[in-house]
């Protein structure tokens, strides 16, 4: 990332109505329903915006699910029978007039760091995400998610992890 100061911050009445990204579904949920299921706190939301400037360049939505085993054999035999407790990544995009291309390595480790918070207070296992197509499963793969196993998708989109063991490894060494 070059020179520009980026903040993370929770949604609070940023304008969304601007911003574009490549996926139209996620644009459409950035702003139409984002701010509601930010302040119903069914999801919350992070923005990423240059310092002293109130427009999201990026944004990310997190929330808590469960899956059922078929991750790794790993999260077989340390959840027996149990669902696997993880941080749920619902969206992240940035904006299609964006051109640094650091920004999306960016906005993935806020969302490590965050969930490295949460995993401190809350027992979780990974970060999981479905993603929306096997091109972007490719890209979330560079960044060190594994794709499930048991091959587990929804609507043709791949589920995918992040082992928060893995990120706090990553995270101390950058």
């Amino acid at each position: 990332m070059s020179q520009i100061v980026i903040n993370f911050e929770p949604l609070d009445g940023h304008p969304r109505e601007a911003f574009a990204c490549k996926f139209r579904p996620i644009q459409h949920f950035f702003r139409k329903h984002a701010e509601e299921n930010h302040t119903s706190y069914t999801q919350r939301v992070f923005v990423a915006c240059q310092d002293g400037q109130n427009e999201p360049l990026g944004f990310y939505s997190l929330t808590l699910m469960t899956f059922q085993a078929g991750m790794t054999e790993e999260t077989e035999k340390r959840y027996k029978e149990r669902h696997v407790p993880t941080i749920y990544l619902g969206a992240i995009a940035r904006d299609k007039n964006l051109s640094d291309p650091g920004f999306g390595a960016l906005l993935i480790e806020d969302v490590l760091k965050r969930c490295l918070l949460v995993r401190e207070n809350v027992g979780v296992y990974a970060l999981t995400l479905h993603a929306a197509n096997k091109e972007v499963a490719a890209i979330y793969e560079a960044y060190g998610f594994i794709r499930f196993a048991n091959g587990e998708s929804k609507d043709d989109m791949p589920a995918m992890f992040f082992p928060l063991d893995n990120a706090a490894a990553a995270l101390s060494e950058a």
